[in-house]
């Protein structure tokens, strides 16, 4: 079973007044925040100084943006400010932690007052390759629309820079006003300098053909109207846009277990490339990375059990496929599995709730590490629910990490990962 189904992409956890308690290495860290306010506080069990951490090379970042106004851990290194096509002026920052904790992206309205509705709106994360990020910014007033913005974060001594994307006004199929969305839309970093938006929809009409929209450095929007997938079949539900490398993007349907590849260096006729996949992907280049949680009965097959000891059982299956010189997909091959039984037996596991673990997010930095949820069964109510947040080389099989969640039920499946060197 697919748990990404449900979710439509990469998805992990956020929320407000929230506190929790992340067993790390041995280490113990207290972690507060208080409306959109996260610091890591060490709790030291001696006096010898200990210097200040690198800032993490992959984190957890939540789509769902965050206002500025209390203390919080963004990094004033990270912020920088643009106006809206309206011409009001803000400023955008990171707050960056190591997972399994939250990151955030954090607005800063110019000139906020009780009462502004233009300075209540919220950035909304649409997709992220290396230190580039694309997020969207509902603009209120009389013609209301999303404004999209590219922050880069700062590299090679430089400050981050924030630029508005110019207004797109090809419509999307059967008319409509083109919108950018996390399900169909992707970033692809291709150097320091060049940076490519792609929106794919497939035909309904035609299901072996799909459009393409695109903006790249220095060009105008532009929509490929006829571009082929092969071999043709049913692509219409696409789920999440994943890049991979500097040189393919990759959009994934989980509810069919297939994936469109594109080379997007062919620029004049570019094709889409179906494969069959296995479960949540991995952006690791050359290589593809899945992972797919299935049942297991107590016996030790496939399949649910009615077993009471073994409802919950379960195996993460892992699989790898290589591209080859020409950029086509080759066969998978697993290369691991790791055991219900297998997970609730690590060190750090005890007391923690043994059942199915949700919400798989990929480590864009190491493909074997993954981070879920897990839920406790039993529970009063949904907002005092307990939900922690595992770190897990599959690999090894070694949990990493834990962090306690007690964010709002629907807010707490809204990460992707994403490697913003700053």
């Amino acid at each position: 079973m697919n748990l990404l189904r449900r979710l439509g992409g990469l998805r992990c956890a956020t929320g407000f007044n929230q506190e929790r308690l992340l067993r790390r290495h041995g280490s113990q860290f207290l972690h507060s925040r208080r409306r959109s306010c996260m610091e890591l506080v060490p709790v030291r069990r001696h006096t010898a100084t200990v210097a200040q951490p690198p800032p993490p090379r992959c984190v957890l970042l939540n789509r769902c943006g965050c206002p500025r106004d209390s203390p919080i851990a963004a990094d004033d290194k990270t912020a920088v400010g643009s106006s809206t096509s309206t011409g009001r002026p803000f400023r955008v920052s990171l707050g960056l932690v190591p997972p399994p904790a939250s990151s955030f992206l954090y607005i800063d309205w110019a000139g906020r007052s009780d009462g502004d509705q233009e300075a209540m709106a919220m950035p909304h994360v649409i997709a992220a390759h290396g230190a580039a990020l694309l997020f969207g910014l509902p603009v209120h007033g009389d013609d209301p629309k999303i404004d999209y913005f590219l922050y880069s974060a700062a590299g090679h001594g430089g400050p981050p820079s924030l630029s508005l994307l110019p207004a797109c006004y090809i419509p999307m199929l059967a008319g409509r006003e083109r919108e950018m969305r996390k399900q169909d839309t992707g970033i692809l970093r291709r150097g320091e300098d060049e940076l490519l938006v792609a929106q794919l929809e497939v035909k309904y009409d035609a299901p072996d053909m799909a459009e393409l929209c695109m903006l790249r450095p220095g060009r105008p929007w532009e929509l490929k109207r006829e571009v082929p997938i092969v071999p043709s079949g049913a692509n219409r539900l696409i789920d999440a846009v994943v890049p991979v490398g500097d040189r393919f993007l990759c959009w994934v349907s989980y509810n069919l277990n297939t994936f469109l590849l594109c080379d997007m260096a062919e620029e004049e006729n570019p094709k889409l490339h179906r494969v069959h996949n296995f479960g949540e992907i991995s952006p690791k280049f050359p290589k593809f990375r899945f992972f797919r949680i299935d049942p297991r009965c107590c016996c030790g097959g496939h399949g649910s059990s009615t077993c009471v000891r073994s409802s919950s059982a379960f195996r993460v299956t892992t699989w790898t496929m290589r591209l080859s010189a020409k950029g086509r997909p080759m066969a998978w091959r697993k290369v691991g599995v790791l055991d219900s039984d297998e997970l609730w037996c690590l060190q750090g596991y005890e007391g923690l709730p043994r059942v199915w673990p949700e919400c798989p997010v990929v480590s864009a930095d190491n493909p074997d590490i993954v981070c879920f949820l897990v839920r406790e069964e039993e529970f009063v109510s949904s907002q005092e629910r307990k939900v922690w947040m595992l770190e897990i080389d599959t690999m090894k099989k070694k949990l990493l990490s834990v962090g306690r969640c007690t964010a709002p039920p629907y807010k707490d499946e809204h990460h992707f990962s994403a490697k913003l060197h700053c």
